[in-house]
């Protein structure tokens, strides 16, 4: 499929594209698009169909696990990195998204600290999928410490952001987890001197609403 993909124009390929969304077998879709996100990742090709808006909520999930299948692999280039960490910036956005797919992101152990840098974890904080659940993300950040020193203003920036989500109590999963891992993330913040204000004044917010108990330091 992927050479007779390759041998079309645009215009042809876009017909085939339009095709596609008609069929009512998921499953065929799904073969499609997962051969769209390798050439997209390899090559830059069909941009605006991979990130179409159009795409339904099965389709998005079998491009990211396409794409997460490549986030991991030995053999991807910087470049395809990259390109793999824009995708998910852009359907982490999508209001129909499955937002718990995005989650596996942050459970594998390897190469994530050579994948995810600064830009890349700071967007996804602000995301949607965030917003709906930061459970995840903290749990990538509280699995060690060296990351909590390494990414400290974003690890504060999630901390301030997940609070002030849980305050408002929007379509907000696992609330007790949530605030269970904030704390524990301000706890390892507030061990670096030019942050102990700044969470502090987080904690008070979690106080002051009921959403957790301010953790002793040793």
């Amino acid at each position: 499929m992927l050479k007779e993909l390759e041998s079309h124009n645009n215009d042809i390929l876009k017909s085939y594209v339009e095709k596609i969304f008609e069929l009512e077998d998921e499953e065929s879709r799904n073969i499609f698009f997962i051969c769209i996100t390798d050439f997209y990742i390899k090559q830059n090709k069909f941009e605006d169909i991979i990130k179409g808006e159009r795409n339904s909520v099965f389709v998005q999930r079998s491009i990211i696990n396409r794409i997460i299948e490549w986030l991991f692999s030995e053999e991807i280039t910087d470049i395809e990195i990259n390109r793999c960490k824009e995708l998910i910036l852009i359907f982490a956005n999508y209001k129909a998204s499955d937002t718990e797919q995005f989650f596996s992101l942050f459970y594998k152990k390897e190469n994530l600290d050579k994948i995810y840098d600064d830009d890349f974890l700071l967007s996804f904080v602000k995301s949607d999928a965030f917003s709906s659940n930061p459970y995840y993300v903290f749990h990538f950040f509280n699995d060690s410490e060296t990351r909590i020193e390494r990414y400290k203003d974003i690890v504060l920036f999630a901390c301030d952001r997940a609070v002030g989500l849980l305050i408002q109590q929007e379509n907000m999963n696992r609330e007790w987890q949530i605030s269970s891992e904030v704390n524990k993330a301000l706890n390892s913040l507030s061990k670096i001197p030019d942050l102990n204000y700044s969470c502090l004044s987080i904690w008070d917010k979690l106080y002051e609403h009921g959403l957790g108990k301010i953790n002793s330091q040793d």
